[in-house]
């Protein structure tokens, strides 16, 4: 390479480079490998005849996976922990600083690009750290192994050398407990990946620099030791629009001592025009009476289920009694809506299981099934001593697709309810705080959802089973101002919430002001979002100052002391939020040369909505007006409650934050003003 002429050995061999052109040469020759075998190997990914997609190949992976998966579980069982990372770094860390890979290796069994992760402070997985700290202290000769100090090293056996001794003891300082605690606490196994692996463990929540292959291990290192059991349901809960059936028995209907028992019959959630808790049945009667009854609009009131111990009540206007009285035994056919069922014997709960109907989609804690497959699909919210733990669906990932597709009903989330205490609680403490949920998680969702089909479990086994018609919207993607990629928001809110919940007042006000919530962010139609919007913040603005005793009620009545744009103005200023006019919405700027402010906009174009006035340019708003004026109203009550439950974190806002997308979130401006 560089011109030097090269001496010849004596066996005829010339060498071709030199010593100093070595390196570059090496390096050179190198890159090129790299380069072709990065080619092949893209090439053999692309095409249809890929070694790695074979049928032996993937059934090779499959055995490879449920092994690590057997093998993480009863390591995880035989070591709970806790670890401390720090320990790692502090103690076993400085001790390698001097050890060179190939000795790491020797000593470890793991591979060199293993080995310099541990290095740099990065701990392996905990089971194959302790798979080969087993195997190899068992196979040496206790009298030959090191002691807890080098200098007390034995200088027998095959741990005689020097740098050997050095990683033995840097891995044996510690107890074997708490080295696999300390070893666990890194950051987990560390290799390459490509691209589309980068991205796959990005989605699935995995950390960086785990590969794709450990991840799927279900051996993930510490950041997935801990996986909780998901919830079960003892229902079938199908797929979008399938029916939830409660009871498949006999059932009776009646009313006032008169009754008939409909068999076959069914009770069941139903997916409809609404998600509608329903009962229907046939019987078979020689009765002639029944001629009249259904001629006469008879209807039952309530409905059992002797063999389940179950008692409903029924929506008697939706109530359809017909059947074939042309000759004996005449058939009877009863079918309507239940206000709600429920029965059993238990009355002290120590827990109460419930599903949720039409619940989005969020990034949480690690859950498993008995079959070891892990989501990210919890979430935990605590107040008022109250624990609720909040699960998703296996399938949640299909049924928002059919969502998407068509709309509709689903069981999308199953939780529990619980105290934080232990304590056992009645039905009737547990019946006020799932309202209450019902409440909160239609604000959360930005339309309207509900726990239904609880299962309350209390002594000796005991059960109690209680659903009603839950009003929840079919799904139609609406706005939601917690991101699914962060639920702190939502745990912030719903700690204030279940306080403010507690205050007769403020539970009322609660409930209206997100009833108007959930109208104002249904854009359909405009109108009637931006007047429910409108009547939101007055009503937070009453609860702020005349509730609180800074303004007299009378006061606040008056128009001419308190007009509409100064409530919302000063609510808003309460809560450091700007009232300056976005300058993403163009059509408010100069929309009427009085109004300057946000607060001013909203009330003016609310007022002509319900006040309407004919002039030269008609009656009511351009869409765009509309629209913008809608943006700017619902943001506001969406950041007034969000205000009133004290949230700090971050939250999505659909004129602040930075983009549409997921992700995007933006500091509450009451935060900021704080800090």
């Amino acid at each position: 390479m560089c011109g030097v002429i090269l001496s010849i050995d004596e066996r005829g061999h010339a060498r071709k480079v030199c010593a100093d052109c070595l390196p570059a040469f090496e390096a050179e020759r190198t890159a090129k490998l790299v380069g072709a075998a990065r080619r092949t190997l893209a090439e053999m990914r692309s095409s249809a005849e890929d070694p790695a997609q074979t049928a032996e190949a993937k059934a090779k992976r499959t055995l490879s996976l449920a092994k690590r998966a057997r093998l993480a579980k009863e390591w995880g069982r035989a070591h709970p922990g806790p670890y401390d990372r720090q320990e790692f770094v502090r103690e076993i860390v400085p001790r390698l600083a001097n050890v060179t890979l190939p000795v790491m290796m020797k000593a470890t069994g793991l591979t060199s690009g293993y080995c310099l992760q541990i290095k740099k402070g990065r701990g392996p997985r905990t089971r194959c750290i302790g798979e080969r700290w087993r195997r190899s202290t068992n196979d040496v000769p206790r009298s030959s192994r090191p002691t807890d100090r080098p200098d007390q090293l034995s200088r027998s056996g095959p741990w005689f050398d020097s740098s050997h001794i050095t990683v033995r003891t840097a891995l044996r300082t510690v107890s074997p407990g708490r080295l696999l605690g300390a070893v666990a606490a890194g950051a987990g196994p560390v290799s390459g990946s490509s691209r589309a692996g980068h991205v796959r463990r990005r989605r699935s929540g995995m950390p960086r620099g785990v590969s794709e292959y450990a991840g799927r291990s279900l051996n993930r290192g510490i950041w997935m030791r801990q996986r909780a059991s998901a919830l079960t349901s003892s229902y079938e809960l199908g797929q979008v629009g399938s029916s939830i059936v409660l009871a498949d028995d006999e059932v009776r209907a009646s009313r006032s001592g008169e009754g008939i028992d409909l068999t076959p019959a069914r009770v069941a959630l139903s997916p409809n025009a609404s998600f509608d808790l329903t009962f229907e049945g046939t019987a078979q009667t020689s009765d002639h009476r029944w001629i009249e009854r259904a001629l006469n609009g008879w209807k039952p009131t309530r409905i059992s289920v002797p063999g389940l111990g179950l008692e409903g009540t029924v929506f008697e206007e939706t109530t359809r009694v017909g059947g074939t009285f042309h000759r004996s035994p005449y058939t009877v056919h009863i079918a309507g809506k239940l206000r709600h069922i429920q029965g059993g014997s238990a009355h002290r709960l120590r827990d109460v299981l419930f599903h949720v109907v039409n619940f989005p989609d969020f990034i949480g804690d690690w859950i498993e099934d008995e079959s070891g497959k892990a989501w990210r699909g919890r979430l935990e919210l605590v107040g008022s001593g109250w624990t609720i733990t909040l699960d998703e669906r296996r399938n949640h990932r299909d049924l928002m697709a059919d969502f998407r597709k068509k709309g509709g009903y689903a069981i999308t989330h199953i939780g529990t309810l619980r105290r934080g205490d232990g304590r056992r609680f009645s039905r009737e403490d547990a019946m006020d705080v799932l309202a209450g949920l019902h409440w909160f998680l239609s604000f959360v969702r930005g339309a309207w959802t509900s726990p239904v089909l609880f299962e309350g479990h209390g002594v000796r086994s005991s059960r109690w089973h209680y659903c009603d018609s839950p009003r929840t919207d079919s799904h139609h993607g609406a706005f939601s101002w917690a991101d699914p990629t962060s639920w702190a928001a939502v745990r912030e809110a719903y700690a204030s919430y279940s306080r403010l919940w507690n205050n007769p007042v403020w539970q009322q006000a609660l409930r209206v002001a997100i009833g108007q919530y959930t109208s104002a962010n249904d854009p359909n139609p405009l109108e009637t979002a931006i007047i429910a919007a409108q009547s939101g913040l007055e009503l937070l603005g009453w609860l702020q100052f005349v509730e609180s005793g800074s303004v007299l009620a009378a006061h606040w009545r008056d128009p001419s002391r308190f007009p509409a744009r100064k409530k919302i103005s000063d609510l808003l200023a309460l809560a450091s939020v700007d009232t300056s006019l976005p300058a993403g919405l163009p059509s408010l700027v100069r929309l009427h040369r009085d109004w300057r402010s946000g607060p001013e906009v909203v009330a003016g174009v609310r007022n002509k909505l319900v006040h309407p006035r004919r002039t030269s340019t008609g009656v009511g708003w351009s869409s765009q007006i509309l629209v913008d004026t809608w943006l700017l109203a619902s943001s506001y009550l969406e950041l007034a409650l969000l205000f009133a439950l004290d949230v700090q974190s971050q939250v999505r806002n659909r004129i602040l934050s930075p983009s549409p997308w997921v992700g995007s979130t933006m500091t509450p401006p009451w935060a900021t003003a704080r800090d």
